[in-house]
């Protein structure tokens, strides 16, 4: 059995072409900027975030790590139980509002500049978010 996320098995329809169109942005060298965010909280370690920027356009990548020290029982590393309190801070160069994650149609609000990994990581431990 492979590794990976399993993109198209969690995934259908416009939620994979949406996934495929931020992939094949980062595939093809999309110019632009790159910031890397800061993650705050008790998992901090098992995030890794950044944002690309170009013409007006954001996208914020943020993807969970070291799964294993999450994962306790078996259960997948999402929601609540696997993130706490952990959360990716936002700088005032990015927008403001809340964001919608592209693989899952989440809406993620921001709180005090930052957002909720627990409200990111709900389905999965991947986000391509972008502002909604």
């Amino acid at each position: 059995m492979g590794g990976g996320l399993g993109l198209s098995k969690a995934l259908t329809g416009i939620q994979l072409d949406a996934a495929y169109e931020y992939i094949n942005w980062y595939l093809s060298g999309w110019v632009g900027g790159y910031l890397g965010l800061a993650v705050e909280g008790a998992r901090t370690r098992n995030a890794v975030a950044f944002a690309r920027t170009f013409d007006g356009k954001a996208s914020l990548t943020i993807v969970g790590r070291l799964f294993t020290s999450l994962a306790e029982g078996g259960h997948p590393p999402v929601g609540e139980p696997s993130w706490g309190d952990t959360r990716v801070i936002l700088p005032p160069s990015l927008p403001a509002g809340p964001y919608r994650n592209a693989l899952t149609g989440t809406i993620v609000e921001l709180e005090q500049g930052a957002m909720s990994l627990s409200r990111v990581f709900a389905h999965l431990p991947v986000g391509i978010l972008e502002p909604a």
